[in-house]
């Protein structure tokens, strides 16, 4: 009897080290999992005006364990000012901000960013100048800062003479792009 008394001490021992094992194996892989830096999905972004004020809606369909360090913000961008930084819209990239000419910025970046506890963000500019401008939602992990994922939405802010002078200026910079 004393011999099956230690062998199941033996047994349990066993089994509880392996046990801390399988554990201490499962949170070294965590990290590990999130270390490789997930690309982002693009987010989700609307954005309405109201007078000079624009609402701006970010969902970030970002989860998991490979997103824990995502986070997603939005800017407003005035066209005319970016001219150069359109086709990278376009093809779903965005420079880093230290590398963006403030000028282009009629507002942001949105904080607080969304985080793993809260995917979701509603900012609100006061104040934009007449004309159309970009909201555009960008995605980071900070594992993979260079491949965010980029979304935009055109909102039109002031009335129609407004909007239309804005567009025309818009096309006097995309024409000077050409001849400078």
């Amino acid at each position: 009897m004393a011999n099956t008394r230690t062998r199941s001490k033996k047994v349990a021992a066993t089994l509880s080290g392996a046990a801390v094992a399988a554990v201490a194996v499962t949170l070294t892989a965590a990290p590990t999992a999130s270390a490789q830096g997930a690309v982002p999905a693009a987010p989700t972004i609307t954005a309405t005006a109201d007078g000079t004020d624009v609402t701006i809606s970010l969902d970030d369909p970002n989860s998991g364990i490979e997103h824990a360090l995502t986070g997603c913000s939005a800017v407003l961008i005035d066209p005319v000012k970016a001219v150069p930084l359109l086709p990278s819209l376009v093809a779903g990239e965005f420079p880093p901000l230290d590398q963006i000419d403030p000028a282009i910025l009629a507002w942001g970046p949105g904080l607080p960013p969304t985080s793993a506890l809260d995917r979701t963000q509603t900012y609100v500019a006061t104040g934009i100048p007449a004309g159309v401008h970009l909201a555009v939602g960008v995605c980071v992990n900070t594992l993979a800062p260079s491949d965010p994922g980029v979304a935009f939405t055109p909102v039109f802010v002031g009335g129609p003479l407004e909007i239309g002078s804005s567009v025309l200026d818009a096309g006097s910079s995309v024409i000077g792009l050409g001849t400078g």
